[in-house]
């Protein structure tokens, strides 16, 4: 989970063989609102369920489903997911989230950790030099690139 500028607030870790709705109670926490997913979240009874935990889960639709959302809200909705999808690709690609060969979970939760610190104090360190909010996620400008 991230924050409006890209900062990850949430984490938590599944095996490869666990659905990602089983974590989104691990995930969310207290948060109430507004929550944004990814096809993986599609279905009415889990939306009912986030929506008796007071979150009302916002996912796209599939190309045989009507579109409940306004064309205005979407394109709101949308350039948020590219922010999601940037930091998603920047842990992957700049950072190397996926391959952590690590031994076992203490390990493994440090090395996420760290990267996880990196990539936040990427986005600090771009604050203090003074760029504009939405050059705040350009990692190779941090030190000056």
């Amino acid at each position: 989970m991230i924050d409006e500028i890209g900062v990850v607030t949430g984490l938590t870790l599944t095996p490869a063989n666990v659905s990602e709705r089983e974590a989104t109670g691990d995930v969310i926490g207290s948060i109430k609102g507004c929550l944004l997913g990814d096809k993986g979240y599609l279905g009415v009874e889990f939306k009912q369920e986030m929506k008796a935990e007071g979150i009302e889960m916002i996912t796209p639709v599939r190309a045989n489903m009507a579109d409940p959302i306004p064309r205005k809200t979407r394109r709101v909705i949308n350039a948020k997911r590219r922010l999601i999808e940037t930091v998603i690709g920047q842990l992957a690609g700049q950072f190397a989230i996926e391959k952590c060969w690590a031994r076992d979970l203490w390990h493994l939760s440090n090395r996420i950790a760290r990267k996880l610190l990196s990539h936040t104090l990427g986005i600090f360190a771009n604050f203090k030099q003074g760029k504009s909010q939405r050059d705040w996620l350009q990692q190779a400008n941090v030190i000056g690139c």
